[in-house]
């Protein structure tokens, strides 16, 4: 019962980010850091992301380790040293 109303969820999901446009959730260090976020561009050493309102955020010396459209989220991590 419980895996029908999870696959009911995630159908409910997808419909919806066809329908609508899909705003992320920036998960860093597993908080969420920013929310809204409708633009991702990872370049030198950071990620910056904008929100539907056109706000930005920078993470230095982060990259993008996931994308998740099903979670609405955009997961972050520190890159590491070379």
């Amino acid at each position: 019962m419980e895996a029908d109303a999870h696959k009911v969820e995630k159908e409910r999901k997808h419909n919806l980010c066809r329908e609508e446009m899909c705003e992320l959730k920036v998960i860093v260090e597993k908080e969420v850091a920013f929310e809204n976020v409708i633009y991702a561009k990872a370049f030198e050493n950071k990620v910056v992301v904008k929100d539907i309102l056109g706000q930005s955020m920078e993470f230095k010396n982060h990259t993008i380790t996931e994308v998740n459209i099903t979670k609405e989220q955009l997961v972050l991590s520190l890159k590491t040293q070379k």
